[in-house]
């Protein structure tokens, strides 16, 4: 990958940004966890471009920001004797090797644990990447002999705000917030990694995969309900009303599919969202 620099970041940051990218290493893998629940089209297509794929370094300000914890993280090891922080695992299956990094494993409840940044919008939700990631995660530990009782997400609000706190009820209370993830049986799991072992393979010798609606985000078309001559949606409906209060109007609004608009970094090569473009 290729770096622009489009608002002339200084080098004390665009250093920061270039030591971050170049630090990340799955190891002697085939596939990441990461890469592994991914769109296999994706995954693919990075492969095939990486010496074409360029970003702007600005892009990249909330990955590095993001991967600073978890240089603290891995100084909790010799501070913290029961947690292991930053652990790699490695694992052959199907004749390939699947890798993953742990973000901690607390040995004493044997819980595997994830750190997330994220917006506040998050609160009281789960991704189901990162119910997967973990799980796979769980998986990989467990094949070199640890017990795995437990998954946690921890989630930082990157955009939390203390005054927002007194304000609403259902604004979270605290800028950490903890929520378990349910862990799946080990046999469910493997299963689940076969099936994605198979679309990423079948994609690397050739086949057609298609990105899903959930793979690039899509929003799905929506309608603003707006009173007559305001700027602000008053209620957001995803099936077209039949009717609605007088002095009120409807604005509909097209799906967006948002990780290949803004933060897909392969989709000038990607002829599935270039005759999308076109048809739009």
């Amino acid at each position: 990958m290729k770096f622009e620099n489009k608002f002339n970041l200084p080098e004390e940051f665009t250093a920061i940004i270039d030591a971050h990218t170049r630090r990340y290493d799955k190891g002697k893998s085939d596939y990441s966890v990461t890469q592994l629940i991914d769109s296999p089209r994706v995954v693919h297509l990075r492969e095939k471009n990486k010496k074409k794929i360029v970003a702007d370094y600005s892009d990249m300000i909330a990955a590095t920001t993001g991967s600073s914890f978890h240089h603290i993280l891995e100084e909790s090891n010799e501070t913290v004797k029961h947690f292991i922080a930053e652990k790699r695992f490695f694992q052959p299956v199907m004749g390939i090797i699947l890798s993953g990094a742990a973000d901690i494993y607390n040995k004493k409840t044997k819980i595997i644990g994830d750190y997330k940044t994220c917006s506040v919008w998050q609160h009281g939700k789960l991704k189901d990447e990162w119910i997967q990631q973990l799980n796979i995660l769980a998986w990989l530990a467990s094949r070199e002999g640890y017990k795995v009782k437990g998954l946690k997400i921890f989630k930082i609000f990157k955009d939390w705000k203390k005054s927002m706190v007194e304000r609403s009820e259902s604004y979270p209370k605290c800028q950490l917030e903890v929520s378990d993830v349910e862990l799946w049986d080990l046999k469910d799991t493997e299963e689940f990694i076969k099936q994605r072992i198979n679309l990423h393979e079948d994609v690397r010798k050739g086949k057609e995969y298609m990105c899903t609606e959930e793979d690039t985000w899509y929003s799905g078309d929506s309608w603003a309900i707006k009173k007559k001559g305001g700027k602000k949606a008053v209620r957001i409906l995803h099936v077209e009303p039949k009717e609605v209060e007088e002095g009120y109007e409807v604005e509909f609004r097209k799906g967006v599919h948002k990780r290949c608009e803004d933060y897909c970094s392969v989709s000038q090569f990607c002829d599935q969202y270039q005759n999308r473009k076109s048809w739009d």
